[in-house]
């Protein structure tokens, strides 16, 4: 029964829903100081709705049920203050006392409960335990006394030059990679980058590029020569057995190479 009444406590201690004011410690202090039979007396009175305690209920004087005779009064106590008196106050268990004789327990119980509430204003309130806390010195708080408010600095704005150099430097590095990639591609593998080139590309741009290689190989032999070898943008067309190159122009007119040659005879020269 003592390792019962243990458990119990320990389990009440710890529970959320129980009287506002009340602890384990004043529980046992009145349950210590009542019999058995008083103990089963103040539980039934605990029991009534009343402000005033009904001395004629008959619930007052009834017989414990069969088999808690011998339970502790603590245990009634507690099973008090987790029932119908969660979330209310002393002032019931008080009253109760005070009307069924015990006066000095009553009013031991008041003062000891009183006593807790009032050190706990005490030390949360009244000494500030928060105080320690606050900051003492402080740029905000003192201004110093060497400088003034229109002498100090403001805060620069806008990003840190290291960000902007950064960002700089990232995007030349991103286009300069894709740009070696597309190089690499293009010098190890010339036909597929062609032929990807043929039909991914818009016609405006392999327009582009056959002009530019006319206009280049005036300059430059060799670079005809190329561009023919790997048919970068150059598309042939069969008429009468044999194949000419032909140029859409972006009005829509066409124009081979020999009506080029034929206009341009600087073409033809070596």
């Amino acid at each position: 029964m003592n390792i019962l009444v243990v458990v119990t406590s320990i389990f009440s201690a710890t529970c959320v829903y129980s009287t506002v004011d009340l602890n384990i410690h004043e529980l046992q202090y009145v349950a210590d100081h009542l019999t058995l039979k008083e103990c089963i007396k103040l539980e039934s009175a605990l029991q009534q709705k009343n402000f005033q305690l009904d001395v004629q209920d008959p619930n007052l004087y009834r017989k414990p049920k069969k088999g808690t005779e011998k339970t502790p009064c603590i245990v009634r106590l507690l099973k008090w203050d987790r029932g119908i008196a969660r979330k209310n106050t002393f002032h019931n268990l008080a009253i109760r006392l005070k009307e069924l004789g015990f006066i000095e327990l009553s009013d031991k119980l008041s003062k000891t409960v009183y006593h807790e509430k009032a050190y706990a204003i005490k030390n949360n309130f009244l000494k500030d335990p928060f105080k320690k806390l606050i900051p003492t010195k402080s740029s905000l708080l003192e201004e110093p006394k060497d400088r003034r408010t229109e002498d100090i600095e403001p805060a620069p704005t806008g990003d840190p030059p290291s960000t902007v150099h950064m960002t700089v430097w990232i995007t030349i590095a991103s286009v300069s990679f894709v740009c070696m990639i597309l190089v690499g591609f293009f010098v190890f593998c010339p036909v597929a980058f062609c032929l990807i080139w043929q039909k991914i590309a818009p016609e405006g741009c392999i327009v582009g590029c056959e002009l530019l290689n006319e206009q280049c190989s005036f300059c430059c032999k060799r670079c005809h020569k190329h561009y023919n070898k790997h048919l970068l943008g150059k598309r042939k067309y069969k008429s009468k057995g044999r194949s000419r190159s032909r140029i859409s122009l972006p009005e829509g007119i066409p124009l081979t190479i020999e009506d080029v040659n034929r206009i341009n005879p600087l073409y033809n020269k070596p």
